[in-house]
């Protein structure tokens, strides 16, 4: 009899040792996936940089790749799609040398730096950009990056 109830107790030992290793192996899954992702993550800076003329820069400081889903600029609760049209409407200057945009299904990569516009040097008066980026890391997690810098006068 006694016999009998070992082979429960073992059974019993068994089935729980079994069972906290599928926690274990979940749970040890799980943070894999979440460190994966965090390794991959892509960061959005921008920085003005003044040499011979002055740059807006984006930076990707993160580790992974920016997926863009959408750009646009503001300026006095209006949205524009270029920096052109953007300087042209706040003070009428049509000088803004190089410039880039955004559209859906652009890549900014781990630790890139780009240009995102020459600012001009005639503006008469300060303006108030916000620049919106929306963006995704390279498992759909999405993130948003919103800075708002000034720039004349």
């Amino acid at each position: 009899m006694s016999k009998t109830k070992n082979r429960g107790f073992d059974s019993i030992a068994v089935l729980i040792v079994a069972l906290a290793a599928v926690v274990v192996a979940v749970w040890q899954a799980n943070l894999t996936r979440q460190h994966n992702r965090l390794t991959v993550k892509p960061f959005l800076d921008v920085d003005i940089s003044v040499q011979e003329a002055a740059f807006l820069k984006i930076k990707n400081k993160g580790e992974g790749a920016a997926l863009v889903t959408s750009f646009e600029l503001k300026w006095d609760n209006k949205k524009f799609n270029d920096w052109v049209e953007l300087f042209q409407a706040a003070d009428g200057l049509n000088t803004v040398g190089l410039s880039r945009t955004f559209k859906e299904g652009d890549v900014i990569g781990a630790h890139e730096e780009l240009v995102l516009c020459q600012l001009p040097t005639g503006a008469s008066k300060r303006i108030g950009i916000i620049i919106v980026i929306n963006y995704e890391s390279i498992y759909g997690e999405p993130y948003t990056f919103r800075k708002k810098f000034s720039w004349g006068g």
